[in-house]
């Protein structure tokens, strides 16, 4: 099962506070379905103060410690699988991320195991 998938969001009353995303994705995990599995490719764009709230990306916003929150951009590999029914496998690989004034940021990697009740 291919799909297409992004969203855009905005601060009211804030400038430069736009954050959108746009991916692929392959497969047709669920979580209560033995075996199941996708894999899917992600660009981030955040501007410097978009409201994002994020896990499965890089942690901070205020990349080289400074006062004013740089923003973010980067690509994101990412797969999940059901071992079995209620569990999850998912790990995420983000690569080339800049900042929006375009300073390097590290790779990063980061996997999680998930439990339905």
């Amino acid at each position: 099962k291919f799909g297409i998938d992004g969203e855009w969001v905005k601060a009211s009353g804030l400038s430069d506070s736009d954050v959108w995303n746009v991916g692929v994705k392959w497969g047709d995990y669920k979580i209560n379905k033995k075996n199941s599995w996708d894999i899917r490719l992600d660009y981030f764009d955040q501007a410097k103060n978009a409201p994002v709230f994020k896990t499965q990306k890089y942690e901070s916003n205020d990349l080289l410690k400074k006062t004013r929150y740089e923003g973010y951009k980067a690509w994101q590999l990412g797969a999940s699988y059901a071992p079995e029914k209620n569990i999850g496998i998912n790990a995420y690989y983000g690569f080339n991320a800049k900042t929006q004034d375009g300073n390097r940021v590290n790779d990063y990697y980061r996997a999680d195991l998930n439990f339905k009740f």
